[in-house]
């Protein structure tokens, strides 16, 4: 975690001290960070998520050009799922898992890269059970040559 960056998020100016380096365990320690947050704080983190996640992402995470790249080809319906769910679980401090295969290439942008973004989460309201959201996300991140 090193550089500063500034946000923009509803007309305010936000400087964000750490990045964290975007890798299984960065995305834990970003994660550890946030939910050490009040309710209202981790609130307004999971709703700047939802409105623009390829800029979250580079508020949060130190990240190569190849990935700025990437994160800006992917499609608008990944990137909507990604928002919805990422945001949820932050909100409700649920686990996000990052599991990421090295690139085995010295290609520093392989030929194709593969994302998915796998969501368990579940929401519960009434009866005689607790209510609320269960489940996690998994961002995977392969290589393919």
């Amino acid at each position: 975690m090193s550089n500063k960056y500034v946000v923009a998020s509803q007309g305010a100016l936000t400087i964000v001290d750490d990045l964290f380096p975007f890798t299984a365990q960065g995305v834990q320690d970003l994660l550890s960070h946030l939910y050490q947050l009040p309710q209202d704080e981790l609130k307004a983190e999971a709703e700047g998520l939802s409105l623009d996640f390829r800029l979250w992402m580079l508020a949060h995470f130190q990240l190569a050009p190849s990935r700025v790249k990437f994160l800006n080809r992917i499609d608008n319906t990944t990137i909507a799922f990604a928002a919805m769910s990422c945001s949820l679980a932050i909100e409700n401090r649920l686990p996000i898992i990052l599991d990421k295969v090295l690139n085995q290439t010295k290609d520093e942008d392989p030929p194709f890269k593969n994302l998915k973004v796998i969501s368990t989460l579940t929401s519960s309201y009434g009866g005689t059970n607790p209510t609320g959201l269960t489940g996690d996300v998994t961002i995977r991140i392969r290589y393919e040559h």
